[in-house]
């Protein structure tokens, strides 16, 4: 663990010497933490730097960031200490961690494009300390740190709403969410939605068919009969006949890709406004 102030209590009375050596250390520890913060808030702020200012800032903070960046966004939560929720995280030795906006703001510095076993491993890591993270998209240098802080705290709010039961929410994934969420900021989204399927929904929720659940479940899991049936518990035929009856309803065609775009769209819409309602959960 790293030392701390108590630790150097006990070495002041054993000896002396050793601890003032210590305490100078320290205080330049904390010295170089204070100023690496301020540069990185800096830079997540979009304040503007030369490429000379930054040469310098990273040779006096001794980090020699890679070519490839990522910025990892996460919400405060009720008794999280962030700089021990950060440190599990830090999974490479030039990652960097501040706070920004009472966010915890991790800089992923890494020499390659993450990998799907990178992106395994941080959920692995998100899903043991319960804590939602916004990812951003790969970028090529710290001038794009305040976009991707951006995009990674757009990612964590809506992946959060739409995804709440997984923890790692990625940019370009809540994308198609973006737009909606937008328009829901200034008027009611639900104007934009299929009549037909509001009308599904409102019967089905009535005569509790499952309907609206299966549809769910069937787009989620990427038009998957036998993957929905394992989600929701039944046999693959009853989603087969479940799907049979929302065609019925919706005078949909799953053939036509557009009739299953714009199905989809307002399913995204329904999702993000009200999942329990429209959905069950």
């Amino acid at each position: 663990r790293p030392f701390t102030e108590d630790d150097l209590a006990v070495a002041d009375l054993i000896a002396p010497r050793l601890a003032l050596e210590l305490y100078q250390r320290l205080n330049v520890d904390a010295a170089q933490r204070s100023s690496a913060d301020s540069f990185l808030q800096s830079l997540l702020s979009g304040q503007p730097f030369t490429p000379e200012t930054v040469s310098v800032k990273l040779s006096l903070l001794g980090w020699q960031p890679g070519s490839v960046l990522y910025v990892l966004c996460l919400e405060r939560f009720a008794g999280g200490d962030l700089r021990a929720l950060a440190s599990e995280l830090l999974c490479g030795p030039n990652d960097r961690y501040t706070t920004y906006e009472s966010h915890a703001v991790i800089i992923l510095s890494r020499t390659r494009p993450l990998a799907p076993d990178d992106r395994a491993a941080l959920r692995t890591c998100l899903d043991q300390i319960r804590a939602a993270c916004g990812l951003s998209r790969q970028l090529s240098s710290l001038h794009e740190l305040h976009t991707g802080y951006a995009q990674a705290l757009s990612a964590c709010r809506i992946g959060s709403r739409v995804r709440p039961e997984e923890f790692l929410h990625e940019y370009d994934v809540c994308l198609p969410y973006a737009l909606i969420d937008r328009v829901s900021q200034s008027e009611d989204a639900l104007p934009y939605v299929l009549p037909a399927l509001l009308h599904l929904a409102a019967d089905d929720r009535r005569a509790g068919g499952g309907l609206m659940a299966t549809l769910h479940a069937y787009l989620k899991s990427g038009r998957s009969v036998q993957r929905a049936a394992s989600a929701l518990g039944v046999h693959k035929n009853t989603v087969s006949f479940r799907l049979g009856k929302i065609a019925d309803a919706l005078d949909l065609d799953w053939s036509d890709a557009q009739d299953v775009y714009r199905l989809m769209h307002s399913v995204s819409i329904l999702e993000y406004t009200d999942c329990e309602r429209f959905f069950g959960g």
